[in-house]
């Protein structure tokens, strides 16, 4: 099977690997959404602040903290894209290859990696990707649309008899 990792399979897959345990969930509830709550919390406090005593030092200390939590998410989403070019070599197509012994991943003209059936930890899947791990923090992300569903069935099925471990 072929296909090209883009933007928002990355972002799936990190979404997908965040959920593996409670703290990655909590950090990602606190980045995502309470943060822009708290900044806009902040930038009411600073308005009635305004509206009540006048300018003062604290009101710009509000106003920016307030506004430094509502763009966190931003933030975060151009970190992402950066890591994403960073580790995109090309705009190549990624082949993976499948069988009783091992898979094998092949990037032209620049990597090949090929992994023993015995050196997979576990793997999981959401609605746009499915990812198998070869440690905690290194996996293989496969995006589902690369997929037609007789082959996406294929692979569940060897992934859970090779496999003895479904992440959670």
């Amino acid at each position: 099977m072929r296909f090209n990792l883009d933007f928002q399979d990355y972002m799936s897959a990190q979404r997908l690997h965040a959920k593996r345990a409670i703290w990655p969930r909590v950090s990602f509830f606190l980045s995502w959404w309470s943060n822009p709550v708290v900044g806009l919390c902040l930038l009411g406090e600073a308005f009635f602040l305004w509206y009540k005593h006048g300018f003062n030092s604290a009101l710009i200390i509000l106003f920016i903290a307030g506004v430094g939590f509502i763009c966190w998410p931003y933030y975060l989403r151009m970190r992402y894209k950066a890591l994403y070019r960073k580790t995109r070599k090309g705009n190549t197509d990624t082949e993976l290859t499948f069988n009783e012994y091992r898979f094998l991943a092949v990037i032209p003209d620049f990597a090949k990696s090929e992994y023993s059936w015995n050196a997979v930890r576990s793997w999981r899947e959401s609605d746009q990707v499915l990812m198998i791990y070869i440690a905690p923090a290194l996996f293989v992300a496969i995006p589902k649309r690369a997929l037609s569903e007789p082959q996406l069935h294929d692979l569940r099925a060897l992934l859970r008899s090779k496999v003895t471990a479904v992440a959670t």
